[in-house]
């Protein structure tokens, strides 16, 4: 369902013989417009999704536009999005990316080496992430679950599951967030 992330993905180094979950949520910083930064750990004391997304993958935009959705609709009960651009000249897209979608939630740009790190994601022996990749972060700054773009999550139903794991996060009655 998602695009690989390509180029160069065999000359990064180890980063992380396997995944955690749950674990503390490692700091990411996003570089946005204008030079300025976002911290992931600003974010502490609400319930964060973070994208890294490709800004030219169709997967990675109709991901990005349910996200919105979320955001709207969870917003106001501390529910928030950050989208973490990760391809090569990420920089230049975003403006685009973010205006064709209409997109309200903070999008910046990492590197790769940032992404797969925090991803905890090791190209030489789990080949290229497929993407868009989610992220859920608790209030508490627990990484509680990663969806890859080419999981059962991303398949039918993508809009339920959202909605469901963010329910479950946020603490709403009737729902419970769905694992890994």
């Amino acid at each position: 369902m998602g695009l690989t992330l390509g180029a160069g993905a065999a000359g990064w180094p180890l980063v992380h013989a396997a995944e955690v979950i749950p674990r503390k949520s490692p700091e990411l910083t996003l570089r946005m417009d204008f030079g300025a930064q976002l911290r992931l750990g600003s974010l502490r004391g609400k319930v964060v999704c973070v994208e890294f997304l490709l800004t030219t993958c169709i997967h990675c935009q109709r991901c990005a536009a349910m996200l919105e959705r979320m955001y709207e609709e969870f917003g106001p009960r501390g529910f928030t999005v950050l989208g973490a651009a990760i391809n090569d000249n990420a920089g230049a897209l975003i403006a685009g990316f973010v205006g064709s979608l209409g997109l309200k939630f903070p999008v910046g740009v990492c590197t790769q080496d940032q992404a797969l790190e925090y991803l905890q994601w090791d190209p030489n022996t789990q080949g290229p992430p497929m993407m868009p990749q989610l992220v859920f972060v608790d209030r508490q700054g627990v990484v509680r679950s990663r969806h890859a773009g080419n999981s059962d999550y991303f398949r039918a139903g993508l809009d339920q599951h959202l909605r469901e794991e963010i329910a479950g996060l946020l603490g709403l009655a009737g729902a419970a967030p769905i694992g890994k």
